[in-house]
């Protein structure tokens, strides 16, 4: 006499990042067991399905979830509101108040911000600009076989420092 019988799974394979419902060995052919994530991810896709083989399909995974809740900073502080929803694995650069300027940054690390960034007063540079007069005088031409284009022209810095032949002999 023959009989039919309802074709049961084993234990779902493993997933990354995750495992799956109490209670899935043993579930029949069309059964569903659904994927339960470590903290800081969320499950993608559909839970996994009992098939005809006796093998549970995978059909969903664990990934890592995005920031939320930035953090709070003092006034003068770094105003992170801007990387609300931060995918896992990205980062930010929060914003500063004026006459200051960010160190750091804020990681996005599955769904919780890493860092410690801050501002720091803007420091000023102070150029000073040096003026060097430069004395320029026409020589007359020396006689060769080729005869020069024009005047050439020797140059010396009102410091007495030499400039070089290249420039000193620098035709007008």
């Amino acid at each position: 006499e023959l009989q039919c019988r309802r074709v049961r799974c084993g234990e779902p394979g493993r997933v990354a990042n995750g495992g799956w419902e109490d209670g899935c060995s043993g579930r029949f052919f069309g059964d569903q067991c659904e994927l339960v994530c470590e903290e800081g991810y969320l499950m993608v896709g559909q839970p996994a399905l009992c098939g005809a083989d006796g093998i549970f399909q995978i059909r969903g995974s664990c990934s890592p979830a995005p920031c939320q809740q930035p953090p709070v900073y003092a006034d003068g502080g770094p105003d992170a509101s801007a990387c609300v929803g931060l995918a896992s694995g990205r980062t930010c650069f929060p914003s500063c108040p004026p006459g200051t300027q960010l160190q750091g940054q804020l990681d996005c690390v599955a769904g919780t911000f890493v860092g410690d960034p801050a501002c720091v007063p803007t420091t000023t540079t102070t150029t000073t600009t040096i003026v060097t007069t430069v004395l320029v005088t026409t020589a007359a031409p020396v006689t060769t076989t080729a005869p020069p284009v024009g005047p050439t022209v020797a140059l010396r810095s009102a410091l007495g420092v030499a400039v070089p032949p290249e420039v000193a002999d620098a035709e007008l």
